[in-house]
């Protein structure tokens, strides 16, 4: 129990490091008092175990010895069952996600054996103290080498830490008799289970769970506030969007827009930068680093308020090329990548589909691994190829594909789309010794390099005035933002707002601040193609913007991330519902672009009606089907 208060301790005071300047007091307080509970609850299961363990007579210890490796192997393969799933989908395809599963589960146990095991080892008076330091050092990486999204990583390394720290300690001698006599030790143990039980069954304040959410030292806090109670919210609807919050699937087809001055035999190349935020486009510092995209995006019509769907690629591509959002598709784990859940089986029409039924060629080179038609997250295209290397391929490998298929296009039209993944973490472009900031924007560097190999085999083939640029990125970065960094981990702007431009010698330079979304892209391109919009997509084509027209936009603006959801109001208020740890955000986008300032605590009477729009919009568009539940995904 001494090894795991030191741990509280260190917790303590990683999360006083961590946490913002500007944190209430009582906030601050009460995050630190869940912290140290959650640290306690687990060294007390332990040690309450280990009180047990000394119960148990010499005959039947082997037969204890074997529970408690079950027992272990149980843990590791409940906390890290989400954490393990990548790892699980990268192993051979004859060894079924189960078995892997387990197997994964099996060494993570064994390294907790083996953690405590080299407790018992340095049992000796000069080497504890090497321990000591070891653990704490653990503990302190811990919070800041592994990123928010690994929950149970974080856990486990706290109870690698603090067993083998625990062993260490045991049988340690002290100054003084500790404890001094039995009645202690009974009130020692008596508090330690109150505060496990407090720190169990308590529901800290929404502002402390938000603060806590950012942590990774909050090791509990992800398993346990999914069980945590929550009030309800009223459903509401905004009266001038009542369209969108009605089941659209007996509204006819949109017809297409009019005037559209894309030629018929277009060739639309649709070019995805991974992770590039849009902060990239406003600052010209960056053009010497990214002359081609800078070009790209003054002489095109650049959206400066676009957002992406999602924080991570997979679900926002998906929600681009459907133009629906996360919950209402159908995801279910694919073979090919098991225990991974793709869009595979989903009926929605991808914006591809529709233009290939017209005639249209549809072309793409897969640099994920699952960007391909029978994974879902994109369809329809007549033409695919895999990039796939080991690791993700640069933008001159993958691009190079794609750019000998374009130097063979004829006279009939074209959809191109390729998604470069080189801005991708760990940010290696700019060699070890740069900073993380560096290695991102040098990476970008080298998808505009390939950028640039594109417009020249468009002059080489003198394709310039049949060619339409659509340029974007599938989310933002954070680096340090709200304590965070990486992508997929919240749904602030840092990561929900994407750069997107649309260019063409038929389209006017201009800026348009207007808020879209990625879900508009699907609408706009098989607008650019003059093909009808099914009225399930819950975008709105952006041609008339492109030609100069300003036709209202109705459609909400909304956002999924890990079972996160967001939208976006009209007047630039932005609302962020957890579904798994019960929190509640808003920000007035226009007043507080950092959005530092949480209205739910600061104004609890202003703009209250928007969580209900936002229940109300997931209450009607989620997929619904008999034993289905919209399923978690990470990335």
């Amino acid at each position: 129990m001494l090894a795991w208060l030191w741990l509280a301790l260190a917790h303590a005071v990683l999360l006083a490091v961590r946490l913002p300047a500007t944190t209430p007091a009582r906030t601050w307080l009460q995050a630190q008092g869940f912290v140290v509970a959650h640290t306690i609850v687990i060294g007390t299961i332990l040690g309450v175990a280990s009180l047990l363990w000394r119960e148990v007579p010499r005959a039947g210890r082997r037969a204890g010895s074997v529970l408690a490796a079950l027992a272990g192997w149980l843990f590791c393969a409940l906390a890290l069952a989400d954490d393990l799933s990548g790892r699980v989908a990268a192993m051979p395809a004859w060894l079924p996600p189960a078995a892997g599963h387990a197997l994964l589960s099996l060494v993570a146990a064994a390294g907790l054996v083996a953690s405590h095991t080299v407790g018992r080892a340095l049992a000796r008076p000069w080497w504890r103290l090497g321990l000591l330091l070891g653990a704490t050092s653990a503990t302190a990486l811990n919070a800041y080498l592994f990123p928010l999204a690994y929950p149970g990583v974080h856990l486990w390394v706290t109870v690698a830490a603090g067993l083998g720290l625990g062993a260490a300690l045991t049988g340690a001698c002290f100054p003084v008799r500790f404890p001094p006599s039995r009645w202690l030790r009974v009130a020692g143990w008596g508090a330690l289970v109150v505060i496990s039980v407090a720190g169990l069954v308590a529901r800290p304040s929404n502002r402390a769970l938000i603060e806590l959410s950012h942590q990774p030292v909050a090791v509990l806090m992800p398993f346990l506030a999914p069980y945590l109670s929550e009030a309800t919210t009223p459903l509401s609807v905004p009266p001038d969007q009542r369209e969108w919050f009605v089941d659209r699937g007996r509204l006819p087809v949109l017809r297409p827009s009019k005037p559209n001055p894309l030629p018929p035999d277009a060739i639309v190349l649709m070019i995805g930068f991974d992770s590039m935020r849009a902060d990239v486009l406003h600052d010209e510092s960056l053009r010497a680093t990214l002359p081609n995209l800078f070009a790209l995006r003054d002489s095109g019509v650049w959206f400066t308020n676009a957002r992406s769907p999602g924080a991570s690629t997979a679900p926002a591509i998906a929600s681009l090329f459907a133009s629906r959002y996360y919950s209402q598709l159908y995801w279910t784990e694919y073979v090919k990548r098991r225990p991974e859940v793709f869009p595979h089986s989903d009926p929605s029409p991808r914006f591809p589909e529709l233009l290939a039924a017209q005639g249209v060629a549809t072309v793409t080179v897969d640099t994920a691994g699952w960007l391909l038609n029978e994974f879902g997250i994109v369809r329809g295209f007549t033409e695919e190829q895999s990039a796939r290397v080991r690791g993700y391929p640069s933008a001159a490998q993958a691009g190079r594909r794609l750019r000998e298929r374009l130097a063979k296009q004829g006279d009939g039209p074209l959809f191109a789309f390729i998604h470069f993944l080189d801005a991708h973490a760990p940010y290696t472009a700019a060699g070890k010794r740069a900073t993380p900031k560096e290695g991102y924007l040098a990476s970008l560097g080298k998808v505009d390099e390939e950028l640039g190999e594109w417009v020249a085999t468009i002059r080489a083939r003198q394709l310039q005035d049949r060619t339409v640029w659509i340029l974007f990125s599938d989310h933002g970065e954070a680096f340090g933002e709200h304590g965070l960094t990486f992508h997929s981990n919240s749904l602030y702007d840092e990561l929900l707002r994407v750069p997107l431009v649309f260019a063409s010698p038929q389209l006017k330079a201009r800026r348009v601040d207007v808020p879209v979304s990625l879900v508009d892209v699907g609408p706009t391109v098989l607008d650019a193609f003059r093909v009808g919009t099914p009225p399930t997509m819950m975008g709105q084509s952006l041609l008339p913007w492109l030609i100069g027209s300003e036709r209202r936009l109705t459609r909400p603006i909304v956002a999924e991330a890990q079972l996160k959801r967001a939208l976006i109001s009209p007047k630039g208020v932005k609302v962020i519902h957890d579904t798994r740890r019960k929190t509640l955000e808003i920000y007035d986008l226009i007043a507080d672009p950092g959005e530092l300032d949480n209205l739910v605590e600061s104004s609890p009477d202003r703009h209250g009606d928007l969580a209900g729009t936002l229940a109300n919009f997931f209450h009607v568009h989620t997929h619904r089907q008999e034993g289905y539940q919209v399923p978690y995904r990470r990335w």
